[in-house]
């Protein structure tokens, strides 16, 4: 039995996992005894993938939205003087610590009889991979622009809408400014109150800063450019044309534009989001790493008003960096690593357009990142 060393379950049993041998891919739980401890007694071992938080590390259901659990394997064995091994087949799990999040692994170990229950960590190690290469410069690359050389070459079309929502907007905020005005005189408080001036301040800024973002997106309204599949599955060694990837078209003669597509991994997770007037809510965040360039190249000729795929020059786009350095996608409900792509147009003079290609659950093959042959499940 377990019992007299519930406190040193390292000194009772061990247990690791390790690659299957002789095959391509698969992994073996080993479960040694180390001690006399236990006899022939039946148990259930149970494989768990743990994704969390850094920040709440050891911080005990604080919130079930500060982490999440994945069961990854889970049956019923005897243990006996000899070593277990548990084939575990092809698991899609690894070890991550990052700059915001990490995912573990641990082993449970119940005796189904007596109740008694140990939980030890294993390595679950992922090879070829590390988290290198600049993300956040390279997603979000410094826009160089001429505000007002970008505004002067929009339609007038677009200047009208700009000119109306602008306009609507600061209607609203001079109102507001009126109205909070009339409320701060009135208040019981008195107009001086620090909560009353805070609402006051806040009543009338809000449109503004709206101002200020409908006008900073609006400058990119000379192109109308998307994925012209949003769909398509990128594979490891697969052959894309760089027409193949943008439909659209641009208002604005382009020619010697930078066209780029970029590549990183994302931490996903969740945070909670405390506001002052309305209740905490839990959001999904996620922090950029380990990026890298697939595709660089200069845009020769793209008059205004050009289909934008019938102008891209004729390159062939090769994927293969992004699945020899990034991590395979796993998330563990709200919590885990995906795959992010996006194609950038970057203009001197204009506002930079970034085409994103989010990771979903089924873009991207495990096995594509690894060097293995997938599971026909998988592909």
């Amino acid at each position: 039995m377990l019992g007299p060393l519930m406190n040193s379950p390292e000194q009772t049993v061990k247990v690791e996992v390790l690659p299957k041998q002789g095959a391509a891919s698969g992994f073996v739980l080993i479960i040694s005894k180390t001690d006399a401890q236990f006899d022939e007694v039946r148990a259930r071992v149970t494989l768990t993938a743990i994704a969390q938080r850094k920040k709440w590390e050891g911080v005990l259901a604080r919130e079930k939205n500060n982490s999440a659990r994945s069961i990854l394997f889970s049956q019923e064995v005897l243990l006996t003087d000899r070593d277990l091994e548990l084939d575990l087949g092809t698991l899609r799990a690894y070890d991550f610590t990052g700059s915001v999040m990490k995912m573990t692994h641990e082993v449970l170990v119940e005796l189904v009889d007596s109740g008694e229950s140990l939980t030890l960590p294993v390595a679950l190690p992922i090879p070829g991979k590390d988290r290198f290469g600049m993300a956040r410069a390279l997603i979000y690359p410094y826009d160089d622009m001429d505000l007002l050389r970008n505004f002067q070459a929009l339609s007038s079309k677009a200047k009208l809408k700009i000119g109306m929502i602008q306009l609507g907007l600061l209607s609203a905020s001079v109102f507001l400014f009126v109205v909070g005005a009339g409320m701060m005189d009135s208040s019981k408080d008195g107009p001086g109150s620090p909560e009353v001036v805070f609402f006051w301040m806040a009543l009338w800024i809000t449109p503004l800063v709206f101002m200020v973002r409908q006008f900073w997106g609006s400058l990119k309204n000379y192109a109308s450019v998307k994925r012209k599949n949003p769909f398509q599955v990128i594979r490891k060694g697969g052959t894309y044309e760089l027409r193949s990837l943008l439909k659209g078209q641009v208002d604005l003669d382009l020619s010697g534009a930078t066209i780029k597509v970029v590549c990183c991994n994302m931490e996903r997770y969740k945070y909670l989001e405390y506001r002052h007037n309305a209740p905490d809510r839990w959001v999904r965040g996620y922090e950029p790493f380990n990026g890298h360039t697939v595709y660089e190249a200069k845009i020769k000729d793209m008059p205004a008003g050009a289909d934008i795929d019938k102008y891209l020059p004729h390159d062939l786009v090769d994927f293969s960096i992004m699945f020899e350095k990034l991590y395979p996608q796993l998330m563990i409900g709200s919590y885990g690593i995906t795959v992010y792509w996006e194609i950038q147009i970057i203009h001197p003079e204009l506002r930079d357009l970034e085409i994103p290609v989010f990771g979903r659950g089924k873009d991207y093959v495990y096995e594509d990142f690894i060097g293995l042959e997938p599971d026909a499940e998988a592909a």
